[in-house]
Formats: C-alpha cells, sequence, structure tokens
C-alpha cells in the first residue's frame, strides 16, 4: 500500500471488526507530481472472505463534523458488507449527507479476497 494523500483503507475481516489501515504516517505526493519519486510501502494481508474498501474524502469529510467520526461511522456501516444482499450501493445510501448539503466528489471501490473463485475471461 502507498498513500498519495487518500483516506486508509478500511479492511472488513470477514470475522471480526472493520479497521483502517494505516501506512506511512506522512503521505507521499500525488502521483505524476514528481516523477521519479521513490513511493514509500506498506504491506498487509488478506484472507479469504475479507473485503478491502478504497473511498475519496469525499465519502467522510462533512463540514462541521470530525473526520474521525465519519471514518467510525463508515466502519460502522461497513462491517454489514460482509452480509449477504448489502452492496456498496446501500453502504453509500446509507452515508451520503441529506438532500441539499454540498458534498465532494465520492467513489468506492471493494475488493473481496476469494482463492477459490476463478473469473472466466
Amino acid at each position: 500500500m502507498s498513500n498519495a494523500g487518500h483516506p486508509p483503507p478500511l479492511l472488513i475481516p470477514a470475522t471480526g471488526h472493520p479497521r483502517h489501515l494505516t501506512g506511512p504516517a506522512t503521505p507521499d505526493p500525488p502521483l505524476g507530481v514528481s516523477p521519479g519519486t521513490e513511493r514509500r510501502e506498506g504491506r498487509f494481508d488478506l484472507h479469504d472472505g475479507d473485503i478491502l474498501l478504497l473511498y475519496t474524502d469525499g465519502l467522510v469529510e462533512r463540514r462541521g463534523t470530525d473526520i474521525t467520526q465519519s471514518m467510525d461511522q463508515l466502519a460502522h456501516r461497513a462491517a454489514a458488507l460482509s452480509s449477504p444482499g448489502r452492496s456498496l450501493a446501500s453502504l453509500l445510501r446509507d452515508l451520503l449527507p441529506p438532500a441539499g448539503e454540498a458534498i465532494d466528489d465520492i467513489a468506492l471501490v471493494a475488493f473481496r479476497a476469494d482463492r477459490n473463485h476463478h473469473p472466466t475471461a
């Protein structure tokens, strides 16, 4: 894992509680700003059934709300992704601000580790 200033990924383990993965304390510069700059990396393991959630800051930054609270709320609500029938769309609906409130761009990407799944071409 390398960080260019984005919020930390959220690990939703198959068993246990979600937690944010932290890497280097200071993020590296955004990609492409300083070509050739060496990036720091952190490593972590994924196990079958674990979900890794990547997201942009627009999902957790709200005017007048501490970002730590928003990230805790994300972890709490994202735990349901390991339940059948829960989707990223439902998580997004749960976390969107009330209608009329300005929001920044939001992107979500989820990866579920499954060594037994072999996609077809």
